[in-house]
């Protein structure tokens, strides 16, 4: 069965060379790409005041860039990050067995986890953040578990005080992996103060902490811990009003948002996207009820309602901006749910741990494996696609010094697309040049043409080329087009259009 977890992990390794090959920057990569010397987005906020236009005067900082690319090598040094936080995933994944025995193998089983997931490889053939996330997160979690401070830190004799040298080591590395965390998801580092206290708090410095022993509670109970565990995490978050559950917690969107998030984030991401039903059921796991498991079963828990109530509000907030429909907005944003798999790390590990000394479920994983191949290698294969940047070349032609260009594209992603044309035009067009965006019913005719400058709306009298998104009837008096050009089939195809004015061909 070694052999073929080897043949699993190689198969891996392949599907992210494939994913790596077949994928433009994500539209989210893009964006924070894009970021001038301030860490402003240059062309104004993705999220718009106005749902039918862009404002340029309204960027807001996009901090989580220095996080993608710190050696400032833009698109290549984006895939350098995530590629290795990805090996190295990978390899602490494998070597989970010997936190329990030094004298264990590797398990190529647990390093294809990570490799095989989908979720994982759209992120990292996109450049997102989740293989970093996921890799600070699991040092955030599992350092105070480790086999060489755990003992240290919460001794099994009674009265017996935590070794500060040991604790002070755990808080501060787990700490500062939780800063770092917030920071990449654009989120106060402050708030990692909060689990600061509650680490020094379960260390038992004093001898007098509580005992926190599971010995006393069965499968059914660590379920139901778990399960109240995240629905106080939702409770959590709405009150502290983490990142955009401010702004959506208002609403009744976000609410009935909830339940589906929670599916998105536990379900689709962790126990069907990482194989992890393959060691849950009686005949997996022998439930071997370590020390510690517990209570990291419910910090999960937690975590997990959290990170539910930060889905659920982002899409109540960008569903909203964009004009989608209640159902429509899960179908366009269900991939949020993968900023659930910054706990794949200590999944694996409760995982490792409650099965204790029993072997991995090997034939059972592999059948896991075996159900995820075609959805990885969708995700791999089926790479982020542009239409723009062809359309951004088409359009350097027709702009000259002093010159804007404007978009014409649906609300959905819009901003987004309009920065995908941001680095072709800011390396080869003019100086001072900036991209515009206008739904196609947003009265953006009249600005255009009459000068007309409306509020939480950039100026478009400078504006000398018009991009208009594949297969949208748009047509303007005085205009011809100039080009045109076919988008990927993976974009849903389309023609899309240059045009200029009749004077300026």
């Amino acid at each position: 069965m070694e052999q073929r977890g080897r043949l699993w992990l190689i198969a891996g390794i392949v599907l992210v060379v494939i994913a790596l090959v077949s994928n433009a920057p994500g539209l989210d990569t893009t964006l924070l790409l894009s970021v001038d010397e301030d860490g402003q987005a240059p062309w104004g906020a993705a999220r718009t005041v106005d749902p039918l236009a862009s404002d340029p005067h309204s960027s807001t900082a996009l901090t989580q860039a220095d996080w993608l690319d710190p050696l400032g090598l833009g698109l290549l040094g984006v895939r350098l990050v995530g590629l290795s936080s990805l090996a190295v995933l990978a390899w602490a994944l494998g070597s989970l067995p010997r936190w329990r025995d030094p004298e264990a193998a590797w398990s190529p089983w647990l390093a294809s986890i990570v490799l095989l997931h989908p979720g994982m490889l759209f992120a990292v053939g996109r450049g997102y953040s989740e293989p970093l996330g996921a890799l600070l997160c699991g040092v955030m979690l599992l350092t105070p578990f480790h086999p060489a401070l755990f003992r240290r830190i919460r001794p099994e004799t009674p009265g017996e005080s935590a070794a500060l040298p040991a604790m002070a080591a755990a808080v501060c590395i787990s700490t500062a992996a939780s800063a770092a965390l917030l920071a990449l998801k654009g989120l106060n580092p402050w708030w990692s103060m909060g689990w600061a206290m509650l680490l020094i708090g379960w260390c038992n410095a004093t001898g007098f902490a509580p005992s926190w022993s599971s010995d006393g509670v069965d499968r059914r109970g660590y379920v139901g811990r778990f399960m109240l565990a995240v629905m106080l995490g939702l409770g959590l978050a709405g009150v502290l009003g983490v990142g955009s559950v401010s702004e959506a917690r208002a609403g009744w969107w976000w609410w009935s948002f909830l339940p589906f998030a929670v599916f998105d984030v536990l379900v689709l991401y962790l126990l069907v996207g990482a194989g992890l039903w393959a060691f849950l059921g009686r005949e997996a796991m022998d439930f071997n009820k370590a020390g510690g498991t517990l209570d990291l079963f419910v910090i999960c828990g937690l975590l997990v309602g959290m990170l539910s109530a930060y889905v659920a509000a982002l899409w109540a907030v960008e569903g909203q901006a964009w004009g989608l429909a209640w159902w429509e907005t899960m179908v366009v944003l269900g991939n949020n749910g993968r900023h659930g798999m910054v706990l794949l790390p200590a999944a694996v590990w409760l995982i490792v741990h409650l099965r204790g000394d029993a072997p991995l479920p090997t034939e059972r994983l592999h059948r896991a494996f075996v159900v995820l191949v075609p959805l990885a290698l969708l995700a791999a294969a089926h790479g982020q696609t542009l239409w723009t940047d062809d359309a951004a070349e088409a359009a350097l032609e027709h702009l000259d010094e002093g010159d804007d260009l404007l978009l014409i594209h649906d609300p959905t992603l819009a901003v987004h697309w309009l920065y995908t044309m941001h680095p072709v035009l800011s390396e080869q067009g003019p100086d001072g040049l900036v991209g515009h965006w206008r739904a196609p019913d947003a009265g953006w005719e009249t600005e255009l043409l009459n000068g007309t400058v409306l509020p939480n709306r950039g100026d478009l009298s400078r504006v000398a080329v018009i991009v208009v998104a594949p297969d949208l009837d748009v047509t303007l008096e005085g205009w011809v087009e100039a080009e045109t050009g076919g988008a990927p089939w993976m974009n849903g195809g389309g023609t899309w259009r240059v045009l200029v004015a009749e004077a300026n061909p």
